[in-house]
């Protein structure tokens, strides 16, 4: 087989973990394969939301090796993945706990004086918010150095170094991060001290942490920020739908829009971005009522979600009922809950509560673009969802009133990390 060298993008995704090879000459996307993230660990208490460490390293080990098995070789590895999540690390870079992912809602329990996310001003599942009722709690692992992502873990490990190198983009999603100044505010680093930690090193340049098998690997960066990197530019909103989702524009300034968070971008940018928690979600938990709906009945084995998609596009010239989507919660409000109104004995179905759901989706969206003030000239969706769903297009565009695109590359995370490496290497 002959090789083709290539740069490698791993996204280590709540859901799924992917990888993409891009050419180095042109950045077009030569191949992606997506793993299933296998990493969720059960629980009884409804608020803990942890990942194996273990499995999403070998996944990510798993992933590489799928590349190479084609006939792809890395000149270089870029990574990405979700954010606000942390996993604790030993002094030589290994892990010491799962990873606490961004829907994790230990921030927001009961503490003396208040919750962790009280006391920090941070919403649930953002890191130090987690790592304040760790500490409180007597919960941080005996010989926890460090504490980072689960893609600046997998950058350690797969280099062997020792301390986690973020990139900004990362950094400033656990809170307490100065956008402005690039770097972790002296509550950040005073809330490690206090348990024998150091602060990751920060950096707004994409470096290599180190090499693995001799190919550089580069220090990861935001998931949000990645698919941003493959599927948008200047002047172009970006409808990001996966486990959530999210609404994202380019800035050149770090001053925040109403409604949206300002977050650290590539080459000195920014990017205004609102979350939603629920996302696609919103969409799979309609799904699982189907489908357990069938099992009961004896009938597994169908596609749920090619039927729910054929029925709401045939509901779409219907009323459909009204669906808020904050089935989650918001990051503001995590108690806050969805709702579904304006139900009639006509509209009482499945696919007029899939479309319902579906323009929820959108709404949400919509309303933090809107109150944002931002003007932009047209729409980009990108994520599972959106691809899975054509219908959310259409929708989209209808209610921004911009014309829209899907976003023409899979596995937009894994993309754009490789294409962030790609240009900084061509720097």
């Amino acid at each position: 087989m002959r090789e083709r060298p290539c740069v490698f993008g791993i996204d280590i995704g709540t859901t799924s973990i992917c990888a993409a090879a891009v050419d180095p000459e042109s950045g077009h996307q030569l191949v992606a394969l997506t793993h299933k993230n296998r990493a969720a660990l059960q629980s009884d208490d409804p608020w803990r939301k942890e990942q194996d460490t273990g499995l999403i390293l070998a996944d990510v080990h798993g992933l590489i090796d799928g590349l190479t098995a084609e006939g792809y070789t890395p000149t270089a590895i870029g990574l990405a993945g979700q954010m606000h999540g942390i996993v604790y690390a030993d002094g030589e870079g290994r892990p010491l706990s799962p990873l606490y992912t961004w829907q994790d809602g230990r921030g927001g329990l009961p503490l003396p004086g208040g919750s962790a996310c009280e006391r920090l001003g941070l919403p649930e599942g953002y890191g130090f918010a987690a790592h304040l009722y760790m500490a409180e709690t007597g919960a941080v692992p005996p010989g926890a150095a460090s504490l980072c992502t689960a893609a600046d873990l997998a950058a350690m490990v797969l280099t062997g170094t020792s301390r986690p190198l973020m990139h900004v983009t990362n950094a400033a999603s656990l809170g307490l991060f100065d956008v402005t100044a690039g770097k972790f505010l002296p509550e950040a680093e005073q809330l490690l001290l206090n348990s024998g930690m150091i602060l990751p090193h920060v950096t707004e340049r994409l470096e290599p942490v180190g090499e693995f098998c001799g190919v550089p690997v580069y220090c990861a960066i935001g998931d949000n920020q990645a698919a941003f990197r493959a599927a948008a530019g200047a002047g172009e909103v970006l409808l990001n739908f996966g486990t959530g989702s999210q609404v994202s524009l380019l800035s050149e300034s770090p001053l925040s829009l109403p409604g949206l968070e300002v977050r650290p971008y590539l080459d000195g940018k920014f990017i205004q971005s609102g979350s939603a928690l629920c996302g696609g979600r919103a969409y799979a938990a309609l799904a699982d009522c189907f489908a357990a709906f069938d099992r009961a009945r004896g009938l597994e084995g169908t596609d749920v979600y090619e039927t729910l998609g054929r029925l709401a596009e045939a509901a779409s010239v219907g009323d459909a009922p009204q669906v808020d989507t904050a089935f989650a919660g918001t990051r503001e409000d995590p108690e806050r809950r969805g709702s579904i109104c304006g139900i009639s004995e006509n509209n009482l179905t499945p696919g007029h509560l899939a479309l319902g759901i579906l323009r929820g989706m959108v709404e949400e969206l919509y309303l933090m673009y809107e109150i944002s003030g931002a003007d932009a000239a047209s729409l980009v969706l990108s994520g599972n969802a959106a691809r899975k769903n054509p219908l959310l297009g259409s929708l989209a565009a209808q209610r921004f009133r911009l014309p829209a695109r899907l976003c023409p590359v899979r596995e937009e995370a894994a993309v754009g990390a490789a294409l962030a490496v790609r240009e900084e290497i061509g720097k």
